[in-house]
């Protein structure tokens, strides 16, 4: 009894997005919106609910911030995991 040969796949390999980092991306833009809008709406009003609503928005804004760069690192780690990827497969065939 033979083994069939084995079919290679004719598509090179590829690492996919992480899921995560698509809604990073997609939840940030509206993280950075709200946040500066509320950080500045009421910037200048002294009464203790504009001091409340401006550390809010500035805690919104910068959970959209680290939201963003967290998207960022893990597209590059993935960018960076694919060329390695290449490197290893390119070497497989000679």
């Amino acid at each position: 009894m033979t083994n069939p040969p084995v079919q290679r796949n004719s598509e090179p390999a590829r690492i996919k997005t992480p899921g995560v980092a698509s809604v990073f991306f997609v939840i940030s833009p509206f993280m950075l919106l709200l946040g500066g809008f509320l950080a500045q709406v009421n910037a200048s009003v002294t009464a203790s609910y504009g001091v409340f609503q401006t550390q809010l928005g500035s805690a919104i804004f910068l959970v959209g911030i680290a939201f963003l760069v967290t998207a960022i690192v893990l597209v590059g780690v993935r960018s960076v995991a694919q060329q390695q990827l290449d490197i290893l497969l390119e070497r497989k065939t000679y």
